[in-house]
């Protein structure tokens, strides 16, 4: 018999199992989760095969720390799954659907500000019955919920996603919209979807590294190797029970959270990551100890993000920004700057271009947008895949100049007449390339 179900989680990644469920296994209430799996099978098979119990291993210089975690109660698979998901968000008992989808998962577009309305996906489940996306699902639990005069419940987005709660809010507005629903009025009215703030570094690991990682511990082949730092900010407007996580910040306004967050710590981490590829490194703590990377992050964080962080106590920011550093150097992680790297265009409108807007002397992101464009070049040079949405759209130019003109929905076309920007990429390329 099934348990009863408090919340549905899109996206059955290691992040969410790492951080949210964390946060619900600390709880001292009963607390269901159910997570859905929304591409592929192979974590529902592997977290079925463990009865759905996993560790967490944090580590930093002080030592180590495991942990057992057993408060996801079932995994399922959208492809195989869909009636047991479809009933679980029509469910009563549902309190909360939290998403670790990425910024991909929204199929929103970031710099016009709205759904990307003739995405394949998104056009399918307008048109089809069983939907793919997660807008798709969320919009269709909505109408059932509305029909049957079920109870609101909580959207909640957990990605590194600007104003997170606002952009899912957006995109199933326009999608209910879209599709004519008489459930979009009460939508709008009553279920909240709070903009929250997530942290924590979670890397992609390799069975040798688990292996060596559990030397001293039974193997556990899901285990998640993270730090000990964790972070959680959510704005205080629930339509539905709020959970009893502890260590959670309930907050009036998440914005200058969100901002400190991504983009000191994410601004940064994109960063070093294509600097530190084009540099050859591997690994965040090893590009971290490269003397100009060190030097160029440093100034990021003080003359650059700081002017932008108007409500950030200027001592509160230098120990916030010394913590991060010592975060990056943190050797156990071995956190992969090709992980980092992935998504480049949907992470850098986030990360950068508040700063750049706000900031107009911000030459070391003027020089990262180098980076990510030669880090692209390089790629398309080796023949290496590129991991990003845009990458079917990018083709090798003989002329590193002219591959420019492609990146200009991330890069603004400005940069592209500015003397400092040209002088620098062109310098860059010879260094580079």
């Amino acid at each position: 018999m099934s348990q009863i179900i408090h919340q549905l989680h899109l996206g059955l990644g290691q992040f969410f199992r790492g951080h949210q469920a964390v946060y619900t296994q600390n709880s001292r209430e009963t607390w269901n989760i159910a997570a859905v799996s929304m591409r592929t099978d192979t974590s529902v098979r592997q977290m079925r095969a463990q009865e759905n119990i996993y560790h967490v291993l944090s580590r930093d210089k002080n030592g180590s720390q495991i942990q057992k975690i057993d408060c996801v109660k079932e995994s399922l698979f959208l492809g195989e799954d869909y009636q047991r998901i479809v009933e679980i968000l029509c469910s009563e008992d549902l309190e909360i659907v939290s998403f670790t989808i990425t910024e991909k998962g929204y199929c929103f577009d970031f710099s016009q500000k709205k759904l990307v309305s003739n995405h394949p996906e998104i056009r399918s489940d307008l048109e089809q019955s069983e939907k793919k996306t997660a807008i798709g699902l969320i919009a269709l639990a909505i109408e059932k919920r509305f029909n049957s005069h079920k109870k609101p419940f909580t959207l909640l987005s957990c990605d590194n996603v600007s104003f997170n709660g606002d952009v899912l809010k957006s995109a199933l507005s326009e999608y209910l919209e879209s599709s004519s629903s008489p459930a979009l009025e009460w939508f709008k009215r009553e279920i909240q979807c709070p903009n929250t703030m997530v942290d924590r570094i979670i890397p992609k690991t390799s069975k040798e590294e688990k292996t060596e990682a559990l030397k001293n511990y039974e193997f556990d082949p899901l285990v998640i190797l993270t730090e000990s730092f964790s972070q959680w900010c959510i704005e205080d407007k629930f339509s539905s029970l709020k959970p009893e996580w502890p260590g959670v910040q309930w907050v009036d306004d998440i914005e200058p959270f969100e901002h400190l967050k991504l983009r000191t710590l994410n601004g940064s981490h994109t960063y070093l990551t294509y600097l530190g590829r084009l540099k050859n490194y591997n690994t965040v703590d090893q590009a971290i100890a490269d003397e100009e990377i060190r030097a160029d992050i440093k100034d990021l964080y003080m003359k650059e993000v700081f002017p932008t962080l108007k409500s950030i106590d200027k001592d509160f920011f230098i120990n916030y920004k010394n913590q991060l550093i010592e975060r990056f150097e943190n050797p156990s992680l071995k956190h992969q700057l090709e992980q980092i790297a992935m998504d480049g265009s949907q992470k850098i409108p986030q990360r950068w271009l508040p700063v750049r807007a706000e900031n107009p002397d911000t030459p070391i992101i003027q020089k990262g947008f180098c980076h990510w464009a030669l880090f692209l070049y390089r790629k398309l040079k080796c023949g290496e895949k590129i991991y990003d949405p845009i990458a079917d759209q990018l083709s090798l130019t003989e002329s590193p100049r002219d591959f420019l003109k492609q990146l200009t929905q991330v890069i603004p076309e400005t940069e592209l007449q500015n003397e400092y920007f040209l002088k620098v990429y062109d310098e860059r390329c010879e260094r580079f390339l």
